[in-house]
């Protein structure tokens, strides 16, 4: 009696994260922040020698080259011999964060008095301007002037005479697209007099 027997590898499921493969780089003064898929995992059938040293899928390649703005892409998963994705197709969507760096520039803020009480003018702020140091992107700061930075103080509530306040960076007013991380420390002195009066 001849038995033939065809010896065949019990297949296996893993579940594996998806790893994207870039290549080039983003333009001059950008980077990419994060790179996310959709989905994030996937769950591959194949021979146990084959999936048993899988510790991720990897994606094609995600060109880079000169990019300023958000990517997204489908993307082919690259699998071995024998392996295949369960229940989809052997692709991922995914998604590339390119942003401008970001910087730092120093400017000067112009002090301002707001919620002057009625009947009352200020005569006199000290000192008139302040160092402050403002973040945002290379693009932003470029555009940066002087007159965007503005130190605001209120007199609300003030009596004439003089009245000291210490710098607070949180006083500090910026365009939308940056914020101020630091303000010269220094006390503030502003003139009240009543309107009319000499």
């Amino acid at each position: 009696v001849h038995v033939k027997l065809d010896i065949v590898q019990a297949e296996e499921t893993k579940t594996l994260g998806v790893r994207v493969v870039t290549s080039g780089n983003p333009a001059a003064g950008y980077w990419v922040r994060t790179v996310t898929t959709e989905p994030a995992v996937v769950t591959v059938r194949g021979p146990r020698g084959a999936l048993e040293n899988l510790s991720f899928i990897e994606t094609a390649s995600l060109r880079l080259d000169g990019a300023r703005a958000l990517l997204e892409q489908t993307l082919d998963l690259t699998l071995p011999d024998n392996v295949t994705v369960v229940g989809g197709e052997p692709k991922v969507r995914v998604r590339a964060d390119v942003v401008s760096l970001e910087g730092t520039k120093e400017g000067r803020a112009t002090v301002q008095v707001s919620n002057i009480p009625d009947g009352f003018r200020v005569t006199n702020v000290s000192p008139q301007n302040l160092r402050v140091i403002v973040q945002g992107t290379a693009e932003v700061l470029d555009r940066l002037r002087d007159g965007d930075l503005v130190y605001v103080i209120s007199a609300s509530g003030r009596e004439a005479g003089i009245f000291t306040v210490p710098s607070r960076r949180e006083d500090v007013r910026v365009p939308n697209d940056m914020r101020a991380t630091s303000v010269e420390t220094v006390d503030i002195s502003v003139t009240l007099e009543r309107a009319g009066s000499s």
